[in-house]
């Protein structure tokens, strides 16, 4: 008897060959994956620290009379003390202290004020000698230094003429009634006292501050100006202004001053230190 075979069924096959494809990837290699990219290391570059600003301190006896304060105030803070004191109390935290005057164991400033009377003498009353003899010969500097207390300030030696009579050469030049002046000043320890001295013998002056002296003398403003000079070279600019007879010193005022060791050190025009690191 023969065996007759069945063809195989269409849907068999087709599970076979899927789940032989299905094994088959499951036997593939997974790929490896790559290692991940870090960014480089970045080394923190410091930021600079600025040093503090320089402290300065100015002894009172210069309140209302520095000139060249906003040139201190560019390079530091500027403080103005209560009083004269130079004890290392007071005087602690401080780059830069200055004051007008010496003081014991403080340099002097190579440069400072130099307080003179300049004579507007082409202007009247001044085109009269009696008048500008009366004008210089009523100052008394060593009066207004001894009065100031402050060490180190000297003043010109002028001798000052008697008031009373001083008033009768003006009555006898034709000004019984004394005279009256214009004066521009520069503000300065001393300059305050020199109103009263020419009042006394019989000049009356009136005036203000300047802050151009030499452009007040130029225009004639004033018949009087209290200038300070610090070089030769600016005393001999007045002079050619004016005329040599028509500048007189009057007194001089030391700068002195105490510095940190490490710092350098320029000055102003007025001897004032200024200090860099």
């Amino acid at each position: 008897m023969r065996t007759r075979r069945l063809p195989p069924c269409p849907c068999l096959c087709l599970w076979v060959w899927l789940l032989l494809a299905l094994w088959l990837a499951g036997c593939e290699a997974r790929a490896t994956p790559q290692p991940a990219a870090l960014p480089p290391t970045v080394t923190p570059v410091p930021v600079p620290t600025l040093p503090p600003p320089l402290r300065y301190g100015l002894l009172a006896n210069t309140a209302g009379y520095v000139r060249d304060l906003p040139l201190l105030q560019a390079g530091g803070l500027v403080e103005q003390l209560a009083d004269n004191r130079t004890d290392s109390g007071i005087l602690a935290g401080y780059d830069i202290v200055a004051a007008f005057g010496t003081v014991e164991g403080w340099p002097t400033a190579p440069v400072f004020p130099q307080v003179a009377l300049v004579l507007h003498a082409a202007l009247p009353p001044l085109d009269s000698a009696p008048v500008r003899e009366a004008v210089i010969a009523a100052l008394n500097p060593a009066a207004i230094t001894a009065a100031l207390g402050i060490p180190g300030a000297q003043a010109n030696p002028l001798t000052p003429g008697d008031p009373a009579q001083l008033r009768t050469a003006l009555a006898n030049a034709g000004y019984p009634d004394g005279v009256d002046l214009v004066w521009k000043y520069r503000p300065l320890p001393g300059v305050d006292q020199l109103p009263a001295q020419w009042q006394a013998a019989g000049l009356r002056v009136s005036g203000a501050a300047g802050t151009d002296l030499e452009d007040d003398f130029t225009a004639g403003r004033a018949q009087l100006l209290v200038i300070a000079w610090g070089t030769p070279e600016e005393r001999a600019d007045w002079v050619a202004r004016a005329g040599a007879e028509q500048v007189i010193d009057l007194y001089t005022l030391p700068v002195s001053y105490r510095a940190a060791a490490a710092l350098t050190l320029e000055f102003t025009p007025d001897g004032f230190p200024v200090g860099r690191r």
